[in-house]
């Protein structure tokens, strides 16, 4: 893979780590190192969660600031 997309194998590795810190491959413990994808289906499901958790933050952070408006004394 690191020879057909000329990336070096370590940058790879560790590209593949990220994704399954994000849950999004699973990394079978053997030599050399097996990746697999999680289903298409699955990992769409995380991105939408993830969305979601965002758009729910920042609507609390928002909240915290009130409408914008002048406060007329």
């Amino acid at each position: 893979m690191s020879h057909t997309a000329d990336v070096p194998r370590t940058r790879v590795y560790d590209a593949a780590e990220e994704l399954a810190d994000m849950d999004l491959v699973d990394i079978e413990k053997s030599t050399p190192r097996e990746f697999t994808p999680v289903d298409s289906d699955e990992a769409a499901a995380r991105f939408i969660q993830e969305y979601q958790n965002r758009v729910e933050t920042l609507r609390a952070a928002l909240s915290t600031l009130g409408d914008g408006r002048p406060q007329v004394e």
